[in-house]
């Protein structure tokens, strides 16, 4: 890529961060949520504009420096069915807004109307407009450069289409609530009701807002366990995978990148419906990589530099173990946390349906996510952008 090319592309990226910055909720339209056992901050933390890119691979640094949550796939269309227009209706009630309208090679069309509510897919959409594929990130950043302190707060790196939304909440629910015991609970209102937005409801349908904080405890200490039972499944996977850091922390890897990096969303039309594949969404597991260890059936070595000019670093991404993982998680550990995991799937749901439209029909995509600049989607959430350690 020329240098030209190059500037450019950055331009164009600082653009759709600021367009982004203007059509997110703003932290003082929002209500700040609380979640028993969690401290959170707000300070001003630079904006999460980074690119993993449609391959699905990982580099070194997008490993080491950024980890969290990303969605980079075009979804793919079986039986012949391609999206071919994007509309949304504002007189139909919450949830049958989006129109998609998809066509079938060799004639035939139709326009569904998925249950899919505002809060849920507008994010994605103005997500999907820009470059950048990563959602959220544990490794946020101050603006002002200072670095974060062993003790104190860490700062959460968001897209900006996701701060200040309850879709951005949930995915950071999800990065987290793998090893911070307060991410298995609920986030609530300054009413203290549990936090929902429209069809939570249905997931959530054994505690609705109103019931007992007894039955609330049953549900976090269920979602626990959940937590636990993923936990002790990497642990046992030691005893197979002697590798340094196994025996060093007890656990295979360092961090993982969350998304859609391994396999592609695949959707189809059935009975007048829109149907998504069952591709789960994915925990890409990493670790350094021991010495003289090379790429094998298991693991894929990867070596590259954290910094322009900085030493050459070697990790092992964990295949087989996320493969295994993945489907462990959607099969036998509830999603870990049911709310978190279903927002993590509908989003790389339809962020893969948006990004194939956008690449197909990139002209019609741009005025589909204008129509909806003027709309703020409900329940308004402020986002924290600290959290203690």
């Amino acid at each position: 890529m020329s240098r030209k090319a190059v500037r450019l592309n950055a331009f164009v990226s600082r653009i759709f961060v600021i367009l982004l910055m203007v059509l997110t909720p703003i932290a003082g339209n929002s209500e700040p949520p609380r979640l028993d056992g969690a401290t959170f901050g707000r300070a001003r933390v630079r904006p999460l504009v980074q690119s993993i890119g449609p391959r699905g691979v990982v580099s070194v640094r997008g490993f080491l420096r950024v980890g969290g949550v990303a969605f980079v796939r075009e979804a793919i269309g079986r039986d012949g069915w391609s999206v071919t227009a994007l509309g949304y209706d504002t007189k139909s009630p919450d949830g049958q807004r989006l129109a998609v309208t998809l066509t079938r090679t060799g004639g035939g069309s139709t326009t569904i109307r998925p249950r899919v509510y505002d809060w849920e897919f507008i994010p994605v959409a103005r997500f999907v407009v820009g470059s950048g594929d990563s959602a959220f990130t544990y490794f946020g950043e101050y603006t002002d450069g200072r670095e974060t302190s062993e003790d104190g707060p860490r700062p959460l790196g968001y897209h900006p289409a996701f701060s200040n939304t309850l879709l951005g909440l949930r995915l950071m629910q999800l990065d987290l609530m793998m090893f911070k015991e307060p991410f298995a609970g609920y986030f609530r209102s300054s009413d203290s009701k549990i936090l929902l937005g429209g069809g939570e409801a249905a997931v959530f349908a054994r505690v609705p807002s109103g019931i007992s904080s007894e039955k609330i405890a049953e549900e976090v200490d269920r979602n626990k366990r959940n937590m636990q039972r993923a936990n002790q499944f990497l642990e046992e996977n030691c005893l197979i995978n002697r590798s340094a850091i196994c025996r060093i922390g007890g656990q295979p890897h360092q961090s993982y990148v969350i998304g859609d990096m391994m396999d592609s969303v695949r959707y189809t039309v059935r009975n007048g419906k829109l149907i998504f594949g069952d591709q789960p969404i994915c925990w890409q597991f990493w670790r350094e990589a021991d010495a003289g260890e090379v790429t094998n059936d298991t693991i894929t070595v990867r070596t590259g530099t954290v910094e322009e000019g900085g030493p050459v670093v070697k990790i092992a991404v964990l295949d087989s173990l996320s493969r295994e993982f993945c489907q462990q998680v959607r099969m036998n550990f509830n999603g870990i946390h049911p709310l978190a995991y279903r927002s993590g799937v509908r989003t790389m749901r339809y962020a893969a349906l948006f990004r194939a439209f956008k690449r197909s029909n990139p002209k019609a995509y741009a005025p589909f996510v204008t129509s909806l600049s003027s709309v703020k989607p409900k329940p308004f959430v402020e986002t924290p952008t600290e959290v203690n350690r």
